[in-house]
């Protein structure tokens, strides 16, 4: 038994998921249906692909053509509005400010004071090790090594 196919809704699938697409090949050579570039177009008189359709099955046309240039045409892609799940981890502007200002007025803890300390007196690796106690994990002690070497580079040229 074979398979019936399902209903075509219009919408492309795949790469172009979610776009709108024209019917397939279907044109009508008329001058109230012809677009400014004298290419076959889709409506009927009245505007609408469905009638223009019925016409078709029905023989009513003097003539009908599959235009090649009309198979596939270009869709405007959906505009989809990024979901707030995917900002996790991201600093936004406010927060990175207001850390800023804190960072400022408080100054640096007392563990950022004791890196800053070995990493003058070039001991890099002992840096690494106390702010990975510190902070959990070696890539952020790394980051956070980084950002008082530049704290120290800063501090030399003021």
């Amino acid at each position: 038994m074979a398979k019936e196919a399902a209903p075509r809704t219009g919408l492309a699938v795949g790469i172009n998921k979610g776009h709108t697409e024209a019917v397939n090949g279907v044109g009508r050579q008329d001058d109230s249906d012809n677009d400014d570039n004298g290419r076959w177009t889709m409506q009927g008189r009245d505007g609408r692909v469905e009638n223009l359709l019925k016409r078709v099955e029905g023989y009513q046309l003097p003539c009908f053509v599959f235009a090649p240039d009309i198979l596939l045409r270009k869709t405007t892609p959906r505009v989809v509005k990024p979901r707030v799940s995917r900002t996790k981890g991201h600093l936004s502007k406010r927060t990175a400010f207001v850390r800023d200002i804190v960072k400022e007025v408080a100054g640096l803890a007392p563990y950022e004071r004791r890196v800053i300390e070995l990493l003058r007196n070039s001991k890099d690796k002992r840096a690494r090790k106390l702010a990975k106690k510190r902070l959990g994990t070696f890539g952020r002690a790394k980051r956070k090594v980084d950002e008082l070497t530049r704290v120290i580079a800063e501090s030399r040229r003021h």
